[in-house]
Order: structure tokens, then C-alpha cells, then sequence
């Protein structure tokens, strides 16, 4: 079962890209360069065809915001993060990959600096700003651990394994980022902001258990962008 129902999740992100729409002639967010930090937390998940019973992992993200908004209604959005990944899920096998009956739970945990830039959309009323953004994401592998714990001690003891190197992960990936939110403008002009965001991998992470593997994440971030 996963951590968070999803589809809702989206239904609101589509929301907050819509309700821009609804105020054409409101007031947008000061011109001007912004950066600071950013924080978030999520789920993750891996798309592989050998995975059926995926729970997903908890993800975390942090790192640098930085904004130029160039006029008042449209800016370029980029970020500098560590982000943790993976998935944890369950299956049977007989040892070393063949199909048996000893069950067993698989825990993934990857690391990322993730590099999006993304063009950014925003609109609002006074100091209240809604907001939409996307584009492309460079990911660098940091590390890749896994852990396989089999239900019975005896054959667990034998075959499975706690915290290895994830064998064949590729050092670079890419990934697409969308998201929305909003901005709240301060009288110094800095922002508060509060946004959702999904990461979906275009390119392959490298193999998990023999198969070409994708990252995948949703995450709701906050943070706070300085005025220079």
C-alpha cells in the first residue's frame, strides 16, 4: 500500500496550474532575482516490470532555490537539491533470483543532487502569488544501497543481506519535474513559498534485481527566497 493517495494529489496540483487562469488581470510577483532554501518530503517509487508489491519509500529532499523572474507574470525556476530515493517492496524467490516460495522485502535507497530548470508561471493578488512550473532535471547518483530480508531467520541467514552497493546504476539520470503552488510575497520582497511537485525519470537509474529501473517521486516543498 502506498504512503499517500496520489491521484488526489494530482487533481490538486491541476488546481493550483488552473487558478492562475482565473485571474488574468490581478497583480503578479515583483521582477528581480531570489534565491534560498528548500525542503521537502514525499514519496518515492521505482517503475520496473519485476516489481508488482511496491509500497514506495519515504523521499526527502533539500538543498538551493533560485529564481530570476523576469517580468511580472513569467520567471526561470532552478534548484540545487540532495534527494533521497528508492522503494521498498516484497516477492518470493528460491535464492540468487530464481522464482520459489521463501519471501522476502527489498528495500532501494538511492541519493541524488538533483539540477532542474524550469520555466515558471506565476499570478495573484496583493502578495499572494499562484504558481506553475516545469522542465527538465540532471541527476547525479551520490549512492545506492539495498537491503533483502528473507521471513525465515535460517534461509535469511544465507541469502539475505543488509546495506550493499546497488550493483549498475548509472552515475547520470534525467528526469521531467512539474509542479504548483504558491508564493507569498513579503513587504522586502522576499517570499514564503509552499509548492508540489512530481519527478518522473526519462532515463534509465540503471538496473535494480537484473531490470532497467526509473526513479519516480511526488513531494510537497517549502522554503524561503532572499531579494537581491
Amino acid at each position: 500500500m502506498l504512503l499517500f493517495n496520489i491521484k488526489p494529489m494530482k487533481k490538486l496540483f491541476i488546481l493550483l496550474v488552473a487558478l492562475p487562469l482565473l485571474y488574468t488581470t490581478a497583480i503578479a510577483q515583483t521582477p528581480g532575482f531570489r534565491s534560498g532554501l528548500i525542503f521537502g518530503i514525499g514519496q518515492a517509487t521505482i517503475k520496473n516490470s519485476s516489481i508488482d508489491n511496491q509500497t514506495g519509500k519515504l523521499a526527502f529532499l533539500a538543498g538551493f532555490g533560485l529564481n530570476y523572474q523576469f517580468t511580472k507574470y513569467f520567471g526561470l525556476y532552478g534548484n540545487i537539491l540532495f534527494v533521497s530515493k528508492g522503494t521498498s517492496f516484497t516477492g518470493a524467490d528460491g535464492g540468487n533470483g530464481i522464482t520459489g516460495s521463501n519471501p522476502y522485502k527489498q528495500t532501494v535507497s538511492l541519493g541524488y543532487i538533483e539540477i532542474p530548470v524550469m520555466p515558471k508561471l506565476s499570478v495573484g493578488i496583493d502578495n499572494f502569488h499562484f504558481k506553475a512550473f516545469a522542465g527538465p532535471s540532471m541527476n547525479f547518483n551520490l549512492y545506492g544501497k539495498e537491503t533483502k530480508t528473507y521471513n525465515d531467520p535460517n534461509y535469511n541467514q544465507n541469502n539475505g543481506y543488509r546495506w550493499q552497493n546497488v550493483p549498475n546504476l548509472n552515475v547520470v539520470e534525467y528526469s521531467f519535474v512539474y509542479g504548483g503552488g504558491f508564493d507569498v510575497e513579503l513587504p522586502n520582497n522576499d517570499v514564503l513559498f509552499l509548492e508540489i511537485r512530481d519527478n518522473i525519470g526519462l532515463t534509465s537509474l540503471g538496473q535494480i534485481n537484473g531490470i532497467n529501473s526509473y526513479n519516480k517521486y511526488f513531494a510537497v516543498a517549502f522554503g524561503y527566497l532572499y531579494t537581491y
